[in-house]
């Protein structure tokens, strides 16, 4: 292998909040050289001599799970490893539990079957990501790579530890949430795993709690016989929603991604229950995690329904617009908690709370929890349930949808000119956070939702997991506004682009 192959390589294999790539580019060599600047990072940087290796359903997770035992052992590391396929909430969990670690949950999200990828962490689940994270994170391991740094063997092999987590962490949910054992017996609710990993805890827990279930694709298999494992997509989940026109006696529907840390709900009758939804729903229940702030926050990104967001004051509860990606959102809880955030979400449906481990502040995020909390919550007030309902309904919205360019610079170019587009016609453009920090997306918008008869809102970003994917979505007052919005980013958007996005 020369330089240049792996500087070429690095361009496709490293993103914003992890590392992903087809994994039919990612041969063997260049794999223990990924590994070999991850073993450096850790043990230079972070200065852990233990790691802990675990891995979704893909094919290709197999090879590269084994392939990372044996290359840490012998640079001399504990490896701690669950064998089976685990979900990345799991993964997160027994990151915690472990402390002093660096975790590597090997995996590709919502990505097509032939995908392959890593999320990082370090020890008590800090995130790792490009610029975040001890001495740059990613930005650092990347230049490892390029490089190709590489530890000595070690005069002993590390041990290999196996790990069985599944039932410390489903009781552990269920003590968090407060759901004591039947206490939800009566609930009806279909499940669609879409063979991925979270199958195994969410049904465990959901026995506990007394829920009666039925539940589908719940095998992990890596050939992912629905189709790519995201649930925003219609082709992935047309069984089941075929199933639910056909047995309409559910109470809700949830359906999860291919690792299981996006879970989108389904309420009875097909409506779909927006993640900002179900996070001011909640709000009021995450305020007791952390009963000794003087106030509590919770952060939306740019995509929320304004009305949504605008509800959690009247529980004494700040909203405060975030920034998009999974390792920004958790550094963010974590450097905000003293000021009271507790909680955040993304209308991807990836839900982000703050937990405490042995003194200490940890972001995490957890499918299961959110399920328990939210079926308890539902089952105790179900009329603020409705009411939040009412006011998703007032709007109109289009979820994200996108389009993918040959390069970063039609990329640019593209969101550029929807951006001057919409403010010749009097929209503002929202860029920062409120503290000034940049949000990394623009939040276009017009006329003040709650106040203004006539308002809209409108979010697009350059996507950090796929390759030249410009996003958007639209947030509008009316039907007629929000097709004029989306008509006007649709003309524009589609000029130089190759082809369409939608996930």
């Amino acid at each position: 292998m020369s330089n240049i192959d792996s500087a070429a390589l690095a361009e496709r294999l490293f993103h914003a909040y992890d590392i992903r790539i087809d994994a039919g580019l990612l041969d063997y060599d260049h794999a223990r050289r990924l590994f070999d600047a991850i073993a450096v990072y850790a043990r230079t940087i972070l200065k852990v001599d233990s790691v802990l290796l675990c891995r979704d359903a893909r094919l290709s997770g197999n090879s590269l799970l084994q392939q990372g035992i044996e290359h840490f052992s012998c640079l001399g590391f504990s490896v701690h490893t669950e064998l089976n396929p685990v979900s990345t909430c799991q993964f997160y969990f027994s990151c915690s539990r472990l402390g002093s670690i660096l975790g590597i949950m090997i995996g590709a999200s919502h990505n097509p079957g032939r995908y392959t990828g890593q999320k990082l962490v370090g020890p008590y689940c800090i995130p790792i990501a490009q610029d975040i994270g001890p001495a740059g994170g990613l930005t650092q391991i990347r230049q490892l790579f390029i490089q190709g740094t590489a530890l000595d063997l070690a005069s002993k092999r590390g041990d290999i530890l196996c790990i069985e987590d599944r039932t410390a962490y489903v009781q552990a949910c269920l003590s968090w949430a407060g759901v004591e054992k039947g206490s939800l017996h009566g609930l009806r609710v279909v499940l669609d795993f879409l063979s991925g990993t979270a199958a195994a805890e969410v049904l465990l827990g959901l026995q506990e709690a007394g829920v009666h279930f039925v539940a589908r694709n719940v095998v992990p298999d890596g050939n992912f016989p629905s189709g790519p494992p995201n649930p925003i997509l219609e082709q992935s989940i047309k069984p089941t929603v075929a199933y639910l026109k056909e047995h309409p006696s559910y109470d809700f529907c949830f359906c999860f991604d291919g690792d299981g840390d996006r879970v989108d709900t389904i309420a009875h009758g097909l409506v779909n229950v927006e993640p900002s939804l179900v996070l001011a729903f909640l709000a009021p229940g995450f305020k007791r995690f952390h009963p000794d702030s003087a106030s509590t926050a919770f952060g939306f990104d740019p995509k929320a329904n304004p009305l949504l967001v605008n509800s959690i004051k009247a529980y004494g509860a700040k909203p405060q617009l975030i920034p998009n990606g999974h390792s920004k959102i958790k550094e963010l809880l974590v450097k905000r908690n003293a000021q009271g955030m507790v909680a955040a979400v993304e209308e991807s449906a990836h839900y982000y709370i703050t937990l405490a481990y042995e003194g200490r502040i940890v972001a995490t995020e957890s499918t299961l929890l959110i399920i328990l909390l939210f079926l308890k919550t539902w089952r105790e007030e179900k009329q603020r349930f409705l009411d939040l309902l009412d006011l998703q309904n007032s709007v109109e919205r289009k979820r994200e949808w996108g389009y993918t360019y040959a390069n970063d610079s039609n990329r640019a170019k593209a969101l550029s000119r929807v951006e001057k587009a919409f403010l010749s016609q009097g929209f503002e453009s929202v860029n920062t956070q409120a503290d000034g920090t940049l949000l990394g997306s623009s939040l276009l918008r017009i006329g003040a939702a709650g106040e203004s008869p006539v308002w809209a809102c409108i979010s697009q970003r350059s996507s950090e997991s796929e390759e030249g994917v410009a996003r958007w979505s639209v947030v509008a007052s009316d039907a007629g506004l929000l097709a004029q919005c989306v008509d006007t980013i649709d003309t524009i958007a589609a000029q130089d682009a190759i082809g369409s996005y939608q996930g």
